[in-house]
């Protein structure tokens, strides 16, 4: 008589009864199995669930399935990552235990290569953003000047450089401003170079700088000589409140302080005209 009550109290029990809720059993399909002693009997995890009549219940069998996929699933990833892992730390050991010195040296030495090539790039590309190259500075602005229509009609084709090129170079450096702000000065140069055309001589005025590793041209302007008298000057690239550098450059050459040579080969020389210290560049 004892037995009865205690059969009811595990039907009604609340773990039963959150197991009933989940979906996992409902008494009218999967009745509580007792055992001798009346209290119910749990089935193992892998357990096959089956009917009163003994059969496989496939909905039972599909419940949980779905309730062990995740951790299956898991396991299975953790299984393969631990294989992965160990195998590629096998195989890591086994190599750098079978390398040869031949092999060391010359893993070092195409390392050493690589570095090598490595800094010499970021150093190229650094100086290219913080300097700035008159010789590049002058093949820029003839190509410039000898594609301009503007220039062609008013010096006549075929246009060639002239003998005299002169350059003032300022190399980048921070600066404080009117508002007492740091600023970042970008380097220029400024230069002037004579052009020949088939009808008149000419003489450019220039200035440029580096902008991001750019070229930029504030100024490229051209001065035809023998033009009627107070002829403005040519604008081909660059902004008018810059023209004040023509006329530093041509002043600054006819100083006492400046020496430049004239040229009588095609070779891309230049003068050097620096403050304080100037000669000429072969």
């Amino acid at each position: 008589m004892a037995a009865r009550p205690v059969a009811v109290a595990a039907v009604t029990s609340p773990d039963r009864f959150l197991a009933m809720t989940r979906g996992l059993a409902t008494p009218a399909q999967t009745p509580p199995r007792l055992d001798e002693d009346g209290l119910p009997v749990e089935d193992p995890i892998f357990a096959m669930p089956r009917t009163e009549d003994g059969k496989i219940d496939s909905k039972g069998l599909w419940r949980k399935v779905q309730l062990l996929a995740p951790q299956l699933a898991g396991a299975g990833l953790a299984v393969v990552g631990v294989y992965g892992v160990s195998k590629v730390i096998v195989s890591l050991t086994s190599t750098l235990l079978n390398v040869t010195l031949t092999q060391a040296v010359t893993i070092g030495f195409g390392g050493g290569i690589l570095t090598a090539a490595g800094i010499a790039a970021g150093a190229y590309a650094v100086s290219g953003r913080f300097s700035i190259r008159p010789e590049l500075v002058f093949r820029t602005a003839f190509h410039k000047l000898k594609n301009s229509q503007l220039v062609v009609d008013a010096i006549g084709a075929p246009v060639k450089a002239g003998a005299l090129r002169a350059y003032t170079i300022q190399q980048g450096h921070m600066a404080f401003c009117a508002d007492n702000s740091l600023k970042w000065v970008s380097p220029r140069v400024q230069m002037l170079f004579a052009l020949e055309g088939s009808q008149h001589s000419a003489m450019v005025s220039l200035e440029a700088e580096t902008v991001n590793g750019a070229l930029n041209f504030t100024l490229l302007t051209v001065d035809v000589l023998g033009a009627k008298q107070n002829a403005p000057p040519l604008v081909v690239e660059g902004l008018q409140d810059r023209l004040e550098v023509r006329g530093q450059l041509r002043g600054f050459l006819q100083s006492e302080r400046v020496r430049y040579i004239e040229q009588t080969k095609p070779s891309p020389e230049e003068v050097e005209v620096g403050i304080g210290s100037q000669h000429p560049r072969a």
